[in-house]
């Protein structure tokens, strides 16, 4: 199967599609022995979409080809490897229409989230390869300040084993990607069981770039196979994103090994969006809405929390109350005339949605008022569907099970406040904090900015824009203000300070 035939494959809805196994080498490979099959499902109807086969000796041989390629790979000369990132961008402006189709039907992107998801990819590989030259000079800049100038070379820290998560998979990809080729690091990208579509693709177009024997090498499984990569020596470096529990599990585990490998791992959020009294409800409520619902509230960035001056609340709740009542909520693998219908689409299966249940039991437990208590939608698709749920409490409770977890799901907690800097304290004490929207006039904004401890401030935006080249990740579990997007460079590439005699 090529990338048209796959193509046809989802515009005509024939599946189970059939799996071509993990990419290893430059070649696919179908374990004969293992018994553990793996479905990704549809999450619009709830029918099966690939099955795939993977034991621990598929992720060995991945990490084994990986560490045997990075010598040669190391020589390839930083142009040389920029055009392989425009190559890829060059096959994925080809197939665009595969990509999207791939998300609508695999991670439930109505046909405007996938089609925004593809353009942002597009974008950041045209970035990441036209200004390689400046990023290069900009890593060097530490060296430059040093009272004695010298010069700063940099050296691939070796194989880099990453995570593909399902919510996020196409803007993931490209900036694990373009990392991985910018740095000269070979990749074994361990893809989620709900992203095993996007996986096939990515490898189908990398195929036709001309990438270095085993510069790239996928494995499809899940976090179990993950892991199993990250126990091997040969590993160098570490990027994930996806559930604290997770998160936890990669860095107790890594001590345990007593590994010293760099890692960023990213994990979702309480984001929140404060409203400032000059604030317009109608701006605060769409900024609001487009956070909190893209991706049925399942990205690391999603707003989950909104605190809104006392004396506005009463109409930002009318105003949020209809809001949600009147999106429209359905299958995104239908085929569409308009691209903004549904304006959100499924969870990723039926186990969200069961999560989300209890959590909604929980937060009418808290709430002074439940404005929407969510709940599931059985229509006649058979999805993973649920309308968002949205409670009025009192005051940040972090002890609170419903409070303090971070859900990924549809769900908003809305906090009256008296005082702004009240207010700004609470969301500052947030242990779980990625971004923060302020909605609001700029100018009231820069007296009090630097107050703000989260890492990533949006004025006027919702938490959800540019997620994966936020220029740094979250605080406490969210690693630490380290940095993130083109950041990520300077995690795969180790410095070598070369001082010369001055003449």
């Amino acid at each position: 199967m090529d990338v048209t035939e796959y193509t046809s494959h989802l515009e005509a809805r024939r599946f189970p599609l059939i799996w071509k196994g993990h990419m290893i080498g430059g070649e696919w490979k179908i374990p004969q022995k293992t018994k553990q099959v793996k479905t990704s499902y549809n999450p619009s109807r709830g029918t099966p979409l690939i099955e795939i086969r993977c034991d621990r000796q598929v992720v060995a041989d991945a990490v084994n080809v990986a560490a045997k390629a990075k010598h040669a790979y190391a020589n390839i000369t930083l142009p040389e490897r920029l055009e392989l990132i425009r190559r890829f961008r060059q096959a994925l402006t080809d197939f665009q229409h595969a990509a999207t189709l791939t998300l609508r039907l695999e991670a439930g992107k109505p046909a405007w989230e996938a089609e925004e998801a593809v353009h942002k990819a597009l974008q950041y590989l045209e970035w990441i390869s036209s200004s390689g030259e400046i990023i290069m000079d900009q890593l060097r800049g530490p060296a430059k300040a040093c009272s004695t100038p010298r010069s700063l070379e940099f050296k691939p820290i070796g194989v880099l084993a990453a995570y593909l998560p399902f919510a996020s998979a196409m803007t993931s990809f490209a900036l694990y990607f373009s990392s991985a080729v910018f740095s000269g690091c070979p990749l074994v990208l361990v893809c989620s069981g709900h992203a095993t579509l996007s996986a096939m693709l990515y490898a189908m177009l990398a195929e036709k770039i001309g990438l270095p024997n085993g510069a790239l090498n996928i494995v499809f499984g899940d976090f179990d196979s993950f892991k199993h990569a990250l126990s091997d020596k040969q590993v160098g470096a570490v990027l994930f994103a996806g559930s604290p529990e997770h998160c936890h599990t990669i860095r107790s585990e890594s001590r345990a090994f007593g590994f010293y490998q760099q890692m960023v791992l990213q994990s979702g959020g309480k984001n929140t969006a404060i409203i400032h009294e000059s604030a317009n409800v109608d701006q605060a409520i769409q900024i609001v809405a487009k956070g909190a619902f893209k991706s049925a509230g399942q990205l690391c960035t999603s707003t989950s929390r909104v605190f809104i001056p006392r004396s506005k609340a009463k109409e930002f709740n009318e105003r949020i109350i209809e809001t949600v009542t009147n999106l429209s909520i359905g299958p995104t693998d239908e085929p569409t005339t308009s691209p903004l219908s549904p304006a959100m689409g499924p969870l990723y299966s039926k186990k969200a949605v069961e999560k989300f249940l209890r959590f909604q039991t929980m937060a009418n437990r808290d709430a002074e008022e439940t404005l929407l208590w969510g709940k599931a939608v059985n229509g006649p698709s058979g999805g993973f569907f649920v309308t968002p749920g949205v409670h009025f409490l009192k005051e940040v409770d972090e002890m609170s099970a419903y409070q303090g977890n971070i859900l990924f799901c549809p769900d908003i907690s809305i906090y009256p406040y008296d005082h702004f800097d009240s207010a700004l304290e609470q969301i500052n004490s947030s242990h779980a904090t990625f971004a923060t929207t302020y909605v609001g006039d700029p100018e009231a904004l820069n007296q009090s900015k630097i107050r703000f401890m989260v890492p990533n401030l949006l004025v006027n935006l919702p938490t959800i824009e540019a997620e994966e080249t936020f220029p740094l990740t979250g605080k406490a579990q969210n690693n630490l203000h380290m940095f993130n997007g083109a950041g990520i460079l300077l995690y795969l590439m180790y410095p070598q300070s070369i001082l010369y005699p001055q003449t």
